[in-house]
């Protein structure tokens, strides 16, 4: 199987991706970035705690790092949103979808509450589409990182 990123001389990335996986990368930020700015449950693997024994001391490593994890979390998101049907990425952009495409992984596994052990659903389990499209954003992920790789 063709790879659907190629690395450039100019230091840009080629995507060949079909529209449907286009128009599904577009679709995908949306939903994490309307949960970015809550505290809603989905999205805690993007911002892990500094000190699990310490309440006090997370709270307030949360009131000087949030506001920038948010921030560098829709920047991110946006990129992927807004170059999903681009044919090249600059390596800003090539970046932008690598921390989008592990964003929306580690949402979509805690949603599907993925762990080393999970094995995987069956074709009639309601989560096997979900568990198809965290594999699916995974193989992205490792293709545009060995994509990245090829020019060092």
């Amino acid at each position: 199987m063709k790879s659907p990123f190629k690395s450039r001389s100019d230091g840009s990335v080629g995507v060949r991706l079909d529209d449907r996986d286009r128009d599904l990368l577009e679709s995908l930020p949306a939903y994490v970035l309307s949960k970015l700015d809550t505290d809603d449950g989905v999205v805690r693997r993007l911002f892990p705690p500094a000190y699990t024994e310490d309440p006090l001391r997370q709270a307030e490593y949360d009131s000087i790092v949030r506001s920038d994890l948010v921030s560098h979390h829709k920047s991110s998101l946006s990129v992927l949103e807004d170059t999903a049907h681009a044919k090249n990425l600059s390596a800003d952009q090539a970046q932008g979808w690598l921390v989008a495409l592990n964003d929306l992984r580690l949402v979509l596994g805690t949603q599907l509450d993925v762990k080393e052990e999970t094995e995987l659903p069956g074709p009639d389990d309601p989560t096997a589409p979900l568990v198809a499209l965290y594999l699916y954003l995974g193989h992205l992920q490792w293709e545009l990182v060995e994509a990245l790789a090829a020019r060092l």
